[in-house]
């Protein structure tokens, strides 16, 4: 029974970023009284290629755009009490449109182009989760692409929050990408090499390869650190519950409502045939 706003290419087309702030509040206010305290949003990866079928998720082509409403919406979500969480890092559809394909962009374009706006949503916007992509980078998987994870987001950009995986992306790295004999070895390795939360964790393997020195006692602690420090600033282990009676009172209200439909007339977009285009043989 949530609000229901614009999709975000369709926010984007307001190019208001104070409307989507007011949009973002909204957003935390109902997650926080339902009990949600993270959200896997939102996607900033730029997008070129149509035939990618994921486009009206995002903010569309321009780095500006969605670096600007990137941050606006992940400063409202956190300054809420939500943890957001931008994605997918970095750069997770490839060539022809592929989702979750190779990147065959040269670091030189990541960095001007791919990586920025989630290095606004980090340092600018306060974000307190990454989720990494399915594909690969250079070769590397995401998920496990210490480049990426550690030597840019963590040590570079300064992060102290959590990388999650995308759904499944650690099985990936073992069944799609071939690059570890088994599961385990697949989590081993990508929280060796950044990761913090495997999304889902089904396997049950980690308490064996922390036995048989496959992921590291520092590296462990490193990452239970970072999901306690958030829990802790979120009160969890105070406040664990909500009130289903003032959720009612909050969830789809008619306040809410009316911005809803002011942020929809705002992203109406009208295009004009204006009967001047000619076919040349």
């Amino acid at each position: 029974d949530a609000t229901c706003f614009p999709q975000s290419i369709g926010m984007a087309a307001t190019f208001d970023e104070d409307l989507y702030s007011k949009v973002g509040e909204v957003v935390a206010e109902e997650l926080r009284a339902v009990g949600v305290r993270q959200v896997y949003a939102p996607v900033v990866n730029i997008t070129r290629d149509q035939r990618w079928g994921r486009g009206q998720e995002s903010y569309g082509e321009d780095v500006l755009l969605n670096s600007r409403m990137g941050v606006a919406y992940v400063k409202s979500l956190e300054k809420g009490g939500i943890v957001a969480t931008p994605k997918h890092y970095v750069d997770n559809y490839g060539e022809g449109g592929h989702d979750s394909f190779a990147s065959q962009m040269s670091w030189r374009a990541l960095r001007e182009v791919y990586l920025e706006p989630f290095r606004a949503c980090v340092q600018e916007g306060g974000a307190r989760g990454i989720m990494a992509a399915y594909n690969s980078v250079d070769g590397v998987p995401c998920s496990a692409n210490s480049r990426l994870l550690k030597d840019i987001l963590k040590d570079e950009w300064g992060f102290k929050g959590i990388v999650i995986s995308d759904y499944g992306g650690v099985e990936g790295v073992h069944g799609s990408q071939r690059m570890a004999e088994s599961i385990a070895d697949a989590l081993a390795m990508c929280l060796e090499n950044g990761l913090d939360v495997q999304m889902a964790n089904t396997d049950g393997s980690l308490l064996q390869s922390v036995k048989d020195g496959k992921v590291s006692q520092k590296t462990l602690d490193e990452s239970v650190r970072r999901v306690l420090r958030i829990k802790f600033e979120l009160g969890l282990f105070d406040e664990p519950f909500v009130d289903p009676v003032k959720a009612e009172s909050i969830v789809r209200s008619p306040e809410h409502r009316e911005l809803a439909y002011e942020a929809a007339c705002e992203a109406m977009t009208l295009l004009k045939n204006d009967g001047r285009s000619e076919v040349h043989t």
